[in-house]
């Protein structure tokens, strides 16, 4: 993929990746193709990666507010926005807030996340990379397991670093128990049919993943 984020260590790799899907690895998609992550970074100083709101598009039309009460869809878009920026922030305290706890305790719990995220931050500042658009290509999917609830988030990127562009369709994977108020979050592409029952074992049997791509432009 990209020559900056292919030469972190692998620790970095996996912390990126995991969270933000920001790694060169290549998963395998519902039809056994390779599928790619949505590649992001944090925002650095000047002549760095960047954040711009204006990129963003605004939510199709069943997420909009019905009065005063958003709808969960307006929700986890908001949520997905929220953790873009935060990404493109280096704020770590808000991208760790909407990861799933799991992904957390795989990577040795809160306080060893922080201190690699904080060194990949850092080790990303190099990369000159602009989220040119973004987008929800589709509507969010919600399904129901016996413990928890399940969201999918269906993106599309567009992102230019050091003079290539990259077009990134892709998901947020949502997670809130049923007992909760708060969704928690798994960068998408790490979860497909062969994966997802391991990590969360009452999700629906049977769901076809959306596709998910990166191509260069």
């Amino acid at each position: 993929m990209m020559k900056h984020i292919t030469l972190l260590p692998a620790i970095l790799i996996l912390a990126i990746s995991l969270l933000i899907g920001c790694a060169d690895y290549t998963p395998v998609s519902e039809t056994g193709e390779a599928s790619t992550p949505l590649a992001t970074a944090n925002e650095p100083a000047a002549g760095s990666a960047s954040f711009s709101p204006e990129a963003q598009t605004a939510p199709a039309a069943n997420t909009a507010e019905a009065g005063s009460q958003r709808s969960e869809a307006a929700i986890v878009q908001e949520d997905t926005r929220n953790m873009l920026k935060a990404v493109y922030q280096a704020d770590i305290d808000t991208v760790l807030g909407y990861t799933h706890p799991k992904i957390i305790a795989m990577m040795g719990g809160l306080p060893k996340t922080k201190a690699v995220l904080e060194v990949a931050f850092e080790k990303l500042k190099s990369v000159n990379m602009k989220l040119e658009s973004f987008e929800f290509p589709g509507p969010p999917i919600f399904l129901e397991g016996e413990v928890n609830r399940f969201v999918i988030v269906p993106t599309k990127s567009l992102i230019s670093m050091n003079g290539k562009r990259v077009e990134s369709l892709n998901y947020q994977f949502g997670i809130q128990k049923k007992s909760g108020a708060t969704w928690k979050y798994v960068e998408g592409s790490r979860i497909n049919k062969n994966s997802v029952r391991v990590f969360f074992p009452d999700f629906p049997e049977g769901f076809v993943f959306p596709e998910t791509y990166r191509k260069n432009l």
